[in-house]
Order: C-alpha cells, then structure tokens, then sequence
C-alpha cells in the first residue's frame, strides 16, 4: 500500500520551512485512515546553557502552539536539532509534545538514523511515544552510495516494519543528498504507507514528482 503526502506548497519562514499537506488520506491499518491535510511547523528544541533539553521551555512553547490552529507539528524536523539528541532525549521529547497537544493535533516525528536498523528501531520508538507519523530524513553519511536502489531499499525496509504512517523526508541543505525522483515515486512493496516532504533545491522536481504521481 502506497501514498504519498502533497507538499502544496513550502512556506519560508525565519529561514525554516513550515509544510503545508493537500488533504490526503493515509491508511494505518484495515478500515482505519490518517488524515495528514493541514499546515505542520516544525518546532525547535529548546536547551538550556548546559546543553541540555530544557523540557521546562519545550512545555511552554507546547502551551503557545496548542492554541494556533496547526493541523499537527513536526518534530525533530532540521528545527528540532536531533542530532544533537541522545535517543532518549529524542523519545521524550515526542512522548512530552504528545501529552501537551490536543489529541486531534497530529504529531510527525522525525525517526531518521544512518542505519536501517537504527531508524526501525526509532520509529517503533516514537510510535510508543504517540507519533502518529514519522518523518525519516535520508541517510548521508555514505551519501556516495546512497543511490535510487540503495534509498528505496532502506525506505521499504522501514516503511514494512513501520507501526505508523512513514513520511521520506529530503533536506539536501543539511544532508547534501537530493532524494531522487525514482526513489520517491517508486512503488514500494510495503504494507505500510509513505508520503514525501523536504526541501527542493528546484521547484522543477516537485512538478516531476507529481507528474509521475498523480496526488
């Protein structure tokens, strides 16, 4: 089963790029449908001078959003410094975003690692924290290798042991690796379902992926 989220269009911000998704339906599971349509910023996280998640600061951001008619929020997007994050920090903050949203607020949580294992492991992680949908940027380290068949291999193995909706997530600002066409409007052979969002370093490869998808 495959979908794919439409970016309708990226909205700039600060320097940060708030996603704003076409309604779209996203099957989780037999009868049952995510509806991911609506605008989601991505937050940051805030720390303290010691370096660590100040969960105090987080709680009252989480106040002031909850308010703003946002569909959802994105955390640990680029905003959300998770590379600087232990995994537990990452986890606790998705579990504490959670708690503090209204529950028809969704929450997409950003579960990339380098490796395949370690990005399974993570989303099964945030999905026990509340995600209703990860976000899993590209892996880069070894971007030289990172082809279509390498990238639609790694994203099908996550999105078939995903418990949650998967969402392939490009930022080639930060990674320096341009999610490929192919890659992303391949027909993965997974049960769960994926979407697309990042950032393009062209407008011209939106219009490629959606006339290859119609959305």
């Amino acid at each position: 089963m495959l979908a794919f989220l439409r970016n309708v269009r990226p909205i700039t911000c600060n320097g940060s790029v708030t996603a704003a998704w076409k309604r779209t339906m996203v099957h989780i599971s037999g009868a049952q449908r995510l509806d991911i349509g609506g605008i989601y910023p991505p937050i940051a996280t805030p720390f303290t001078e010691k370096e660590e998640v100040d969960y105090q600061k987080l709680n009252a951001n989480l106040e002031k959003y909850g308010k703003i008619p946002f569909r959802g929020l994105v955390v640990q997007g680029s905003n959300g410094e998770y590379p600087y994050l232990t995994v537990d920090e990452r986890v606790e903050v998705v579990r504490r975003v959670r708690q503090a949203l209204p529950q028809e607020k969704l929450v997409l949580a950003g579960s990339g690692c380098e490796s395949t294992k370690a990005t399974v492991q993570m989303g099964e992680q945030m999905a026990g924290a509340g995600a209703d949908a990860v976000l899993v940027v590209t892996p880069c380290f070894y971007r030289g290798r990172m082809d279509s068949r390498a990238l639609i291999h790694h994203y099908t193995k996550v999105a078939d042991s995903s418990p949650v909706p998967v969402v392939l997530y490009s930022v080639p600002g930060n990674t320096g690796l341009d999610l490929p066409v192919d890659a992303v409007v391949c027909p993965l052979p997974a049960p769960q379902h994926c979407g697309a969002q990042g950032q393009r370093r062209g407008y011209h490869k939106n219009s490629s992926y959606y006339s290859q998808n119609e959305l």
